[in-house]
């Protein structure tokens, strides 16, 4: 049995966890399309990046 690493592990995390806000953003660009409201949209989708 191998102990992880924890430089390994920290990897891991971070590759897993980096596709999060281009889900977010996805999300939020989806919401858009469903609602027709595009200027709320694109505040939501830039609130994002604060």
């Amino acid at each position: 049995m191998q102990v992880p690493n924890l430089k390994t592990s920290l990897v891991l995390f971070a590759k897993k966890f980096s596709r999060l806000p281009l889900f977010l953003l996805f999300l939020a660009g989806l919401f858009v399309f469903c609602s027709g409201n595009w200027k709320k949209g694109i505040a939501g989708r830039l609130s994002f990046f604060w």
